[in-house]
């Protein structure tokens, strides 16, 4: 099912909400880690709930990478994906020289 409004979302806006959203949950521990803001159990439960729906879908709907380490993953998939290109475009080359 698609979540309300995807259907103008791109994957780069997906990917950005993601981001955002892990940023939002970095500055929240730092927040309360320097005394600033304590949420009672039930509303981070909430917000954990809604951020895990919300990231699932856009994983599901639009292949977004969930933390760091599949971004990394991605950039390195997409580099090699590119030097195997060139590497077979530079071979036919070759052949027909």
């Amino acid at each position: 099912m698609t979540p309300p409004g995807a259907s103008d979302r791109s994957q780069f806006d997906a990917q950005q909400r993601v981001d955002a959203i892990k940023t939002f949950e970095r500055e929240l521990a730092a927040l309360e880690a320097d005394g600033v803001l304590r949420l009672s159990d039930a509303q981070r439960g909430a917000i954990a709930a809604h951020h895990a729906n919300l990231v699932g879908g856009l994983k599901r709907d639009f292949d977004v990478d969930r933390d760091d380490r599949a971004k990394q993953l991605s950039l390195g998939m997409r580099a090699a994906s590119l030097l195997g290109a060139l590497a077979f475009a530079a071979s036919v080359f070759m052949l027909r020289c």
